[in-house]
């Protein structure tokens, strides 16, 4: 089936979720209030819904009685008892996988993943996808490079058999979606399973290349596409010898590519077909994205929506507006940043900052996500949303979601019994249009030879590989190895100043972070 075909089918099937969500977005007061309940109803029976009494709970104000706001730590007792295999835990459906994320107080969450919960975040995807077809059409015309998960993460399981990951990026879809997906894809889902990097790369612009008709890529961290194209140049005379010797490109795209790659190319020449690159536009990401603009040329960046491993918050819908709460997918609370009191999604105020809490599918109860937005506008009477940040300290340059718990773990066990400092953090730096972290130290006073800092530096890198995606993103090129850097004897007497006179807080004592973020420190340390 062609590309063009699929796409029609697909998004065929895709409109009456779009019509349903645009309906819900006209009162999400209701739309909420049946998700919630249909959640109460269906979960009563549950080891979880038996323990907070669903089965008499009525209404969102017996809900919120019975059930606290829950961090991860709370969910732990219960997403262990699954793992070893039991059923009716958190949700009366069957968990299908676990999906693996980053914590901010451990190193790695497993997050359940149920078919309804699979559901969830599809009548999203349809939405968005459906809207972005009603701007630019033009997007549909070819096939598509959908980057959905991170490539050479290899699955594991659970002791009772449950898969962690995924081995096909359509297994996210329905089975009817997944098939159509097939003839969409510029590059084959098998090529998820490699575990080089470098081929990796190569085999994954191989497949690119040989799709004149592209027309769709959609990838999470603007970083990817950027390594992507670092890639390209670097390892353009190994792509042109391969091309040369294909039968199935025709002559007249070996030509044109060959050529291409000897000029300065964007990807618009390329793929004339290339209309949308959706990819996160947010927070650190925004550093990024001139830079994508640049090498891509006349191609609309698209903003994505507000998307973790739990849950899907947010979706774009209108080019005019940040995008839309997902009003279908699951049952929203928001904390307020400036009263700490909770508000349900028809409540909320322009101009406001929130933490998400979710409910889902998948079986997360009143989960506070960590995940920061502003309130931005409406479409229709639901919100419209950007996302600012975390909660805790933490610094995501390309997806990584590293926190301060993590790198202090790190630091604690490679530094105990080994190695004399004054000061010790870790900083995000960046080399040309690639990002990584200096770990910055300040000896007492001490020194000692080469090997032992490289042992040193390789001992904490090792430890901070324990965050699956810190460890994915330095594997495939996305960020550098960790660096060192020492800083000059009184250092930290002069940070502890430079803290003390940006704090706003009465303390004239300032714990100083491990981890900090670029804009923090940029000026005092000249990077």
């Amino acid at each position: 089936m062609k590309s063009t075909l699929a796409h029609q089918i697909w998004l065929s099937v895709q409109r009456p979720e779009y019509s349903r969500f645009i309906n819900a977005c006209r009162n999400p007061s209701i739309e909420q209030e049946r998700i919630l309940q249909s959640y109460i109803r269906e979960n009563a029976q549950t080891e979880f819904g038996v323990t907070h009494h669903f089965d008499k709970i009525k209404s969102y104000k017996e809900f919120i009685q019975e059930v606290p706001i829950q961090e991860y730590c709370d969910f732990e007792k219960w997403i262990q008892k699954i793992a070893n295999g039991e059923n009716n835990i958190l949700t009366k459906f069957q968990v299908i996988r676990f999906e693996e994320t980053s914590g901010t107080t451990s190193f790695s969450k497993l997050i359940p993943y149920t078919a309804k919960l699979k559901q969830e975040f599809e009548r999203g995807v349809a939405a968005w996808l459906v809207s972005l077809h009603h701007f630019r059409p033009n997007t549909f015309q070819g096939s598509a490079y959908w980057a959905l998960s991170p490539a050479t993460k290899p699955t594991q399981k659970t002791v009772s058999g449950l898969p962690i990951g995924i081995e096909d990026d359509r297994e996210y879809f329905h089975p009817l979606i997944g098939w159509l997906l097939a003839s969409i894809m510029a590059v084959p889902s098998s090529l998820k399973r490699e575990r080089d990097a470098h081929q990796f790369y190569l085999k994954t612009l191989k497949s690119l290349l040989i799709r004149q008709d592209l027309s769709f890529i959609s990838v999470w961290s603007p970083t990817f596409f950027l390594q992507l194209d670092d890639f390209l140049k670097s390892n353009k005379k190994e792509i042109i010898d391969w091309l040369n010797n294909q039968n199935e490109v025709k002559e007249k795209r070996r030509v044109q590519i060959s050529a291409l790659l000897e000029s300065n190319f964007v990807w618009k020449d390329l793929w004339p077909n290339l209309s949308v690159i959706s990819c996160w536009k947010d927070v650190q990401s925004a550093w990024w994205i001139p830079e994508v603009q640049k090498r891509a040329g006349d191609v609309w960046i698209q903003e994505k929506g507000l998307l973790s491993t739990e849950g899907i918050t947010s979706i774009p819908i209108d080019p005019q507006l940040d995008p839309v709460l997902s009003i279908r997918s699951h049952f929203y609370e928001f904390k307020s940043l400036r009263n700490v009191k909770i508000y349900l999604a028809h409540e909320l105020s322009k101009g406001e900052r929130y933490e998400v809490i979710l409910t889902t599918g998948g079986g997360l109860y009143r989960y506070a996500s960590g995940d920061l937005i502003e309130v931005t506008g409406f479409f229709k009477n639901t919100p419209s949303l950007r996302f600012i940040g975390r909660e805790n300290q933490q610094s995501d340059l390309v997806g990584e979601k590293l926190s301060e718990c993590q790198v202090f773990e790190s630091l604690r066990i490679s530094l105990k019994d080994r190695i004399n400092v004054n000061l010790a953090f870790i900083y995000p730096t960046q080399q040309e249009t690639r990002a990584g972290y200096t770990l910055f130290i300040e000896k007492n006073g001490e020194d000692y030879n080469a090997k032992d800092w490289q042992n040193f530096i390789k001992n904490i890198e090792k430890s901070l590989f324990q965050n699956p995606y810190y460890k994915q993103a330095v594997n495939i090129g996305q960020l550098n190895p960790l660096e060192i850097s020492f800083l000059p004897t009184g250092f930290r007497d002069q940070l502890v100043r430079f803290l003390n006179d940006q704090s706003t807080a009465k303390e004239s004592i300032i714990k100083v972070p491990v981890l900090f973020t670029r804009s923090r420190l940029k000026s005092l340390l000249g990077v």
